[in-house]
């Protein structure tokens, strides 16, 4: 799971820039670690259901 320090962030660049910069870093990786990293990780931690593909 991707560590994010937004808003805090934000009094050195906006969310778009700081996201594309994690986006660059990790454009190599396999697309299931990218997936995990930004999103599966945390959907899987904090038990957000809706949000699984295929969750109601």
């Amino acid at each position: 799971m991707g560590q994010f320090n937004f808003p805090v962030d934000s009094l050195v660049g906006e969310f778009r820039t700081i996201f594309d910069g994690f986006a660059a870093i990790t454009a190599d990786f396999p697309e299931a670690e990218r997936r995990a990293l930004f999103a599966a990780n945390a959907i899987d931690i904090y038990r957000i259901e809706n949000l699984k593909p295929g969750g109601t």
